[in-house]
């Protein structure tokens, strides 16, 4: 309420500054106004030294909305201006985790590694999405969220998919998948394993 009332009192005295748009961005998102934190927290300019941690909050408001697609633009936004962002690599890891995108995830996990020590939880998840695959209902309850947050997120719909196909429902599987071009590598791989 404090940060609300001196934003308020700093919106009277002068044109906003960018850690102006960042406290507007934080009690906008405290307050639950999501959509006005994500448009305050865009006025900081990509050559302030705020900007990473503005592109991070943007990220994590968007994760809180599910939708996985834009987080992660706003995340590797935050990384492409500040690579030392412990806590953008750790969201990138949770997406492409339920993404099932390995690879990446095996980067994000090394970059990780390079920044800062893993705890144990980091180094035993890391060991585990290389050998094993994870439990498909708990994680199609996630991934159901994000793609009906975002109908277009490509990669919750192809891991929404081969986890519908592990859970042997394959008409839901094929349904989701119906949408997707005859020539994305990734949809038609799962079509096969159908």
């Amino acid at each position: 309420e404090e940060a609300a009332a001196q934003s308020a009192l700093l919106k009277t005295l002068r044109e906003p500054t960018p850690l102006d748009w960042m406290l507007r961005g934080q009690v906008a998102l405290a307050e639950e106004k999501l959509d006005e934190g994500i448009e305050s927290l865009g006025n900081v300019p990509d050559d302030h030294p705020m900007a990473p941690q503005a592109r991070l909050m943007a990220g994590q408001i968007e994760l809180r909305r599910d939708r996985a697609r834009i987080a992660e633009q706003y995340l590797r936004e935050a990384l492409r201006l500040q690579p030392t962002l412990v806590q953008a690599h750790r969201e990138l890891i949770y997406i492409l985790g339920y993404q099932l995108r390995r690879q990446e995830l095996n980067a994000e996990f090394q970059a990780l590694a390079g920044l800062t020590e893993l705890t144990f939880d980091n180094a035993f998840h890391w060991g585990l999405v290389r050998v094993a695959v994870w439990e498909a209902e708990p994680a199609a309850e996630v991934i159901e969220k994000f793609l009906a947050a975002d109908p277009d997120d490509r990669w919750s719909r192809l891991a929404l998919a081969e986890n519908y196909r592990r859970m042997r429902r394959y008409d839901d599987a094929k349904a989701l998948l119906a949408p997707l071009p005859k020539t994305d590598s990734q949809a038609q791989a799962i079509r096969i394993q159908i």
